[in-house]
C-alpha cells in the first residue's frame, strides 16, 4: 500500500534545491497501519484516473464519470472504470453506493450492473478492451457479493471458495464449510444468490440483502494475503482464499447503469481477525426474565456440525453432534420455547432432545420449513428450568440414522406468566 509523496510547496533555497535534484527520488512512503484514508475525497478524482472503452485513459467527453453534490456519479452510457493511481494490498475497503433508475444499451433492458475490481495488475482495457484484469466484487441486481476473475484464464489470476456443489457447471454456489472448488474464470455466486436469477432489470431474489433502487448500500471488502471477504449491509455474503494476484490497483466499473458513489474508503490493516464466527460466552436472561440462544454464542461439538455466519446458524448435524449454550436462568419456572430453524421436506422428521444440566427437558421431531433458507420460528413445547447458571444442550435422539437434521438459528426460552 503506497501513495506518491506530494510536491513540494515551499521555497527552497538554491543549493538545497540543487541537492535535491542531484539525489534519488524520494521514496514513496508506506501508509499507516488503521488510520482510515479517503480513496474518494468528495470533490473530485484526485488520486483516480478515468478509462472508457470507446475513449481511452483520459478521455470522458460524455461525462461518464463526475462528480455531483459530492457523489461520483457514474452515467454507465459507456463501459469502462475509474482507477486508482496506486496499488493497495492488506486493507478494509468500505463503497457506499446507490443505484440511479436509467440502464444504456446493450444493457438497457438487463440488470443493473456494476463492481468493484480489487488486485488490477497490467494494461488498461486488457479484458473486454475496458478493464485491467483483477478480481472483481460484483455490484449487481440479484448478485450483489459474487466474485468474478476477470482475467486472462491463467493461474495468475485465480481464487478458490468453499461451494456447496463443486462439480457443478458454471457458476458455483459459496457455502460456509462447503467443498473448494478453484476458477480462473467465471463466477462464485453469493451464499443466497436466487435459483431464479434472470438478467432483467430491477430483479430481486428472496434473501437479497441488497437494498431497493434508489437507497444506499455499504459493500465492505476485507483483502489480507491471498483471502478476500465480501460484506453487503453488514452480512458476510462470500469468501475466497488462495486469491491471485493478492495486490493491486483498485477500479469501479461503467457498466450500462447508472449509479451513484458517495464514500470510498480505506484501511490498511497488518492482521484479520473475523468477527463474524461465532463467540461463546455465558448469556443472561433479559430484563424480562426471556433467555434467548443465538447460534453465534452456541459451541458446536462433534465431527460434523459447522456454524454457518452466513445464516447466522449451525448446520449439519449427525447422530454426534450438538450445540451447547453456558446459560444463566433469571428465575425457576416454566418456560415456553421457541425454536427458529431451516430444513426441507426430505430431511424433516428427525428426532431431537433439548437438555438442561445434562437432563432431557423436552423432545420433539423437527418439522419441515420448506427449505434449508427458509427459515421459521415455532412455539416446540414448554419446560421447567432451574434458576442460575446451567448448560443447555439441542442434540439429535441417538436414533437418528442420516446427516442434515436441520439449520439452528436460535432458542428463545419465555416465561410461562
Amino acid at each position: 500500500m503506497m501513495f506518491k509523496p506530494k510536491a513540494w510547496h515551499a521555497v527552497l533555497p538554491f543549493t538545497l534545491v540543487m541537492a535535491l535534484s542531484s539525489c534519488d527520488p524520494k521514496p514513496e512512503q508506506k501508509l499507516e497501519i488503521g488510520k482510515t484514508i479517503q480513496l474518494y475525497n468528495g470533490k473530485d478524482f484526485d488520486g483516480w484516473y478515468k478509462y472508457l472503452k470507446s475513449t481511452g485513459k483520459g478521455n470522458d467527453p460524455k461525462n461518464v464519470f463526475s462528480v455531483q453534490n459530492g457523489e461520483v456519479f457514474i452515467t454507465g452510457e459507456d463501459y469502462g472504470c475509474i482507477t486508482t493511481d496506486d496499488e493497495y494490498e492488506n486493507y478494509r475497503l468500505v463503497v457506499e453506493y446507490k443505484w440511479g433508475t436509467k440502464t444504456y444499451e446493450p444493457r438497457v433492458d438487463k440488470a443493473r450492473d456494476n463492481g468493484v475490481l480489487i488486485h488490477s495488475t497490467g494494461k488498461d482495457g486488457a479484458f473486454s478492451g475496458s478493464w485491467m484484469y483483477s478480481i472483481e466484487c460484483q455490484i449487481i441486481e440479484g448478485g450483489t457479493g459474487d466474485f468474478l476473475v476477470v482475467g486472462d484464464g491463467s493461474e495468475n489470476y485465480a481464487l478458490t471458495a468453499n461451494v456447496a456443489n463443486p462439480d457443478k457447471e458454471g457458476a458455483k454456489l459459496y457455502q460456509n464449510g462447503g467443498r473448494p472448488a478453484t476458477i480462473h474464470s467465471g463466477r462464485i455466486d453469493w451464499f443466497a444468490r436466487s435459483e431464479a436469477w434472470k438478467d432483467t432489470v430491477d430483479f430481486r431474489g428472496k434473501y437479497d440483502l441488497e437494498k431497493p433502487v434508489g437507497e444506499w448500500n455499504t459493500m465492505e471488502v476485507v483483502a489480507f494475503g491471498d483471502k478476500v471477504d465480501i460484506f453487503l449491509n453488514g452480512r458476510l455474503v462470500n469468501q475466497a482464499f488462495n486469491v491471485k494476484p493478492s495486490k493491486g490497483r483498485i477500479q469501479i466499473q461503467s457498466e450500462g447503469a447508472e449509479m451513484y458513489v458517495r464514500k470510498v474508503e480505506l484501511t490498511p490493516i497488518d492482521a484479520y481477525e473475523p468477527d463474524y464466527l461465532n463467540t461463546p460466552g455465558l448469556v443472561k436472561a433479559a430484563g424480562d426474565n426471556k433467555l434467548q440462544l443465538d447460534a453465534k454464542t452456541g459451541v458446536g461439538v462433534g465431527p460434523k456440525i459447522k456454524y454457518m455466519p452466513e445464516w447466522d446458524a449451525f448446520g449439519w448435524f449427525t447422530e454426534a453432534d450438538y450445540v451447547k449454550w453456558d446459560a444463566e436462568v433469571a428465575k425457576a419456572g416454566k418456560y415456553d420455547v421457541y425454536m427458529d430453524w431451516a430444513v426441507p421436506d426430505n430431511s424433516a422428521g428427525n428426532p431431537y432432545i433439548l437438555e438442561a444440566n445434562g437432563k432431557d427437558v423436552l423432545k420433539g421431531k423437527v418439522g419441515s420449513t420448506g427449505s434449508w433458507i427458509d427459515f421459521k420460528e415455532e412455539k416446540i413445547g414448554t419446560v421447567t428450568l432451574e434458576a442460575g447458571k446451567q448448560v443447555i444442550a439441542f442434540k439429535p435422539d441417538p436414533s437418528l440414522k442420516e446427516a442434515g437434521m436441520l439449520d439452528l438459528k436460535k432458542l428463545v426460552f419465555v416465561p410461562v406468566p
